[in-house]
């Protein structure tokens, strides 16, 4: 399978745990890395992930006007980049069937390769947020498909549909939902209706998120989580935010759910070690302290030290 990814410092610990999770459940698989800055690819560079290709800013930015770079933010500007990567990735590497984007904030308990289980019969295959019936009305506003999540054949119909996307997003990609559209998500709504062969995503427990995760039961068996009946394959860790080595917190509702948050916070804290052996003093965290404060603060190594096989505590 092969992966892509958009990263800058603040999402290199997470970056490097979904790199372990494939690594650990999927056989064959490359990772397309656009760094978006130097300190992720030094260090990226050192850690010697032997699947990621890394790819630099100076790579891709000749498709892109240069003033997209000052007049949007840093998130805006690494949304506007991932339709460029994943163009970039078609057009420069060979014999690649299907390409999947995913958010550095995801994590993988099971093979990957469920997600193309629709490959024969779609082009373009998308991840619907599902949300809970309590925040339902917001999906208005961002959007009915989640964008940390979107696979595009090498195809005609795959790549035509990839070059609308990339042509919206650098037109337009701001991180607001005042007229009508927000980031690059919105448009795969668009896609959605225009183009033909695109997909939802329909197999279960994958890109499981706090705004769904409610609407399951969550359940260990033999060592493995399972969503209801169904092995739990994607978990989208949206809100999770270091800030610092130690401590973290879940910005997505506030708590801590240790059925699945003990698992991803031992393979952060791992990546944290691993950061810290390459470059001593290297800081990656999110989030200032100080602007951590209306938030519950965890320890990433309490958390996983209490964990037992019900799920542990918080």
């Amino acid at each position: 399978m092969y992966f892509c990814n958009v990263v800058s410092k603040t999402r290199l610990y997470q970056l490097i745990a979904l790199y372990n999770s494939i690594r650990d459940t999927c056989a064959d698989f490359k990772v397309f890395v656009l760094c978006m800055d130097n300190d992720t690819a030094r260090i990226l560079k050192q850690a010697e992930l032997e699947n990621a290709i890394l790819i630099t800013l100076e790579d891709i930015e000749n498709e892109v006007p240069k003033s997209l770079k000052s007049t949007r933010s840093t998130s805006e500007y690494c949304w506007t980049l991932k339709p460029v990567l994943l163009s970039y990735v078609f057009e420069h590497f060979e014999n690649i069937d299907w390409l999947t984007y995913l958010d550095a904030d995801m994590y993988f308990f099971s093979n990957p390769q469920k997600i193309l289980s629709l490959s024969d019969s779609c082009s373009v295959l998308l991840s619907e947020h599902d949300s809970n019936e309590q925040i339902k009305f917001v999906e208005e506003a961002v959007g009915r498909f989640n964008a940390g999540l979107v696979s595009f054949k090498n195809s005609i119909n795959g790549k035509d549909c990839l070059h609308w996307w990339k042509k919206q997003c650098l037109k337009w990609c701001y991180n607001t939902t005042v007229t009508g559209q927000f980031g690059d998500q919105k448009y795969l709504e668009d896609i959605f209706i225009l183009f033909k062969d695109t997909c939802p995503i329909t197999v279960p427990g994958v890109n499981i998120a706090p705004w769904n995760d409610a609407k399951y039961s969550i359940n260990l068996k033999e060592g493995k989580l399972y969503i209801n009946d169904d092995p739990l394959i994607l978990y989208h860790y949206c809100g999770f935010r270091l800030i610092n080595k130690n401590n973290c917190v879940f910005m997505f509702g506030n708590t801590c759910k240790p059925i699945i948050h003990n698992p991803y916070m031992k393979a952060v804290k791992d990546t944290v070690n691993l950061v810290e052996s390459i470059e001593p003093g290297f800081d990656g965290c999110f989030i200032e302290e100080s602007k951590a404060g209306k938030f519950q603060t965890f320890s990433l190594d309490t958390i996983w030290t209490a964990q037992n096989e019900a799920g542990g505590y918080c």
